[in-house]
C-alpha cells in the first residue's frame, strides 16, 4: 500500500507544481515585457535630455511619436515612480494595454477620461502590481505609512507645456461602500461650500499628517491605486499643486 501511496503523493505535488507554473507563467511574461518597455523609455529621455535635468521637451516628443494618447510624465522627486501618463478613450482602455500599446496586465498610469490637464482637479490611475513591488502604482501604495509619506512627499508632472509641482496632502482608503458620499472623480467645483463640503470627507479619513492642505482655489490631482489582497478597498493619494513653471 505504502509504495502506492508514494507515487501518488509525488504526482499530485507535481500536478499542483504544473498548474502553479502555469498561473505564474503569463505575470512573469508580462513584468519581463514591462521591464523592457520601461528600460527603453529610459533609454530615450536619457538620450534626449540634458545631465542636469530629469526630463525635456524632446524626451515627450519623442515618447508622443510612440503613443499620442500622452499627456504627461509622472515624476516623483524619490525617484519611487518615473513614468509616462496616457488619456485614453474610455478608461478601460489601458487598464491592460501598455504604453506601446500592447496587451500587458500591468497597463499604464492614466488620466480620468473625463477629465483635463485645465480641470481643477483630475484623478490618474494606476495599477498595484502584487508581483512587482516597483511598477506603476505599487510604490505610492506605501504612502498610507507616515515614514513612507515623509520619504516620498514631493512629485511633478511634466507635460507638453509645463512642469507641474506636487505635494502630498491626504492619504486615504476608499471602500466601494463610499462612492455615494464622495465622488473622487469630480474635476471641478462652482462654490466654497461644495468644495468644503467634498474635501471634509478626505480629511475625516486621512492617514498621515501633512503641513499643506488643500483650498478651494488649489489645483490638485489624486493617484489611485488598489490595496492589496482587498478588492473593495482602494487607495487615494491627493496632492495640492505648489508651483507651474516651464521647464
Amino acid at each position: 500500500m505504502k509504495k502506492l501511496i508514494f507515487p501518488l503523493i509525488v504526482c499530485v505535488l507535481v500536478g499542483v507544481i504544473a498548474f502553479c507554473a502555469w498561473q505564474i507563467a503569463p505575470d512573469v511574461k508580462d513584468n519581463a515585457q514591462a521591464k523592457a518597455e520601461r528600460k527603453r523609455i529610459v533609454e530615450i529621455i536619457e538620450n534626449t535630455t540634458d545631465q542636469d535635468k530629469s526630463f525635456s521637451h524632446d524626451s515627450f516628443r519623442e515618447l508622443y511619436e510612440i503613443n499620442n494618447d500622452l499627456i504627461g510624465y509622472l515624476e516623483f522627486d524619490s525617484g519611487i515612480v518615473s513614468s509616462p501618463v496616457v488619456k485614453g478613450y474610455t478608461n478601460e482602455s489601458y487598464i491592460r494595454t501598455s504604453f506601446e500599446k500592447e496587451y500587458s496586465t500591468q497597463g499604464t498610469l492614466f488620466m480620468d477620461a473625463n477629465s483635463t490637464l485645465n480641470s481643477q482637479h483630475f484623478t490618474i490611475f494606476g495599477h498595484n502590481v502584487y508581483y512587482d513591488d516597483s511598477a506603476m502604482f505599487s510604490p505610492v501604495s506605501k504612502l498610507v505609512s507616515q515614514d513612507e509619506f515623509e520619504r516620498n512627499l514631493t512629485f511633478s508632472i511634466y507635460t507638453s507645456e509645463d512642469k507641474r509641482e506636487y505635494e502630498i496632502t491626504n492619504v486615504i482608503y476608499f471602500t466601494q461602500d463610499e462612492y455615494l458620499d464622495y465622488d473622487y472623480l469630480k474635476t471641478d467645483f462652482s462654490s466654497p461650500e461644495e468644495f468644503k463640503y467634498w474635501i471634509n470627507f478626505v480629511e475625516s479619513k486621512n492617514l498621515i499628517h501633512a503641513e499643506k492642505r488643500i483650498t478651494f482655489n488649489d489645483n490638485f490631482v489624486t493617484l489611485q491605486t488598489c490595496k492589496r489582497w482587498d478588492e473593495n478597498t482602494i487607495i487615494l493619494i491627493l496632492a495640492v499643486e505648489t508651483h507651474r513653471t516651464n521647464y
